[in-house]
């Protein structure tokens, strides 16, 4: 028994299998109610125990949308995609990801690039794009329905060459510097949301790990939070274009 319904994401049909219909209302009406469809994509009962016991999270529709990135993930792999999280953001045709732990500050380096550049940017996703590696071996960054509290993002956004990949950490002062890819390749990997349950989700995401490592440049940022610390990732952005 559940709730089944279809999305389009990253361009890839997808079936759900939903616990609870509440649910659906985090899609924001991107949804199309089905009847009965076999091998759907579904939270598992082991999901929510594990959700539970590690985050306190009871069994509900926001947990459920919660878990669903990462079995979304496990479906998309196939198709050379991956819920990665990061903001994602469009800047002179060019997708860039900025990622940290929950936080970190993403959410405020967004925010200050908007007010610095926003009249040149689009928000493409505001927690969890998807990432594609095409058959051209390039990186492409769609929209998602996994926005972030704040609700940011724009579903009408084509698929947007990825340009860069931005990792944060807190500090007292301000330095980015360009990251190697032995230095990045754990951190990386570590943002990609998916389960570990099959030996062929790893290879796959290391696959596009390894795409991604192979075509653009990956920073680090210390930074405070403050406008001078985005200057930098743009100083630095542009001087990679």
């Amino acid at each position: 028994m559940g709730y089944y319904y279809k999305i389009q994401i990253a361009g890839i049909e997808i079936n759900y299998n939903f616990h609870f219909d509440e649910t659906s209302g985090f899609f924001h009406g991107k949804l199309n109610k089905e009847d009965h469809v076999e091998n759907a994509v579904s939270a598992k009962e082991c999901d929510f125990h594990i959700w539970e016991a590690k985050w306190k999270y009871k069994a509900s529709a926001h947990t459920e949308m919660t878990i669903l990135p990462y079995r979304t993930s496990d479906y998309l792999l196939k198709y050379n995609r991956c819920v990665y999280h990061a903001v994602a953001f469009l800047y002179k045709n060019k997708a860039y990801l900025i990622t940290a732990q929950s936080g970190t500050g993403k959410s405020t380096q967004l925010k200050n690039w908007m007010q610095l550049y926003g009249d040149e940017t689009k928000i493409i996703n505001g927690d969890k794009p998807v990432i594609e590696m095409t058959n051209e071996n390039t990186i492409l960054v769609h929209p998602s329905p996994w926005k972030g509290k704040e609700g940011w993002g724009d579903d009408l956004l084509p698929p947007t060459p990825l340009g860069g990949v931005i990792f944060l950490s807190q500090a007292k002062e301000n330095k980015i510097e360009r990251m190697s890819n032995f230095q990045a390749a754990i951190p990386l990997l570590f943002r990609f949301l998916f389960t570990v349950e099959s030996e062929e989700n790893v290879r796959q995401a290391c696959a596009i790990e390894s795409c991604i490592l192979d075509t653009v440049t990956v920073f680090h940022l210390s930074n405070v939070g403050d406008l001078a610390s985005t200057q930098l990732i743009h100083d630095a952005i542009t001087e990679v274009e």
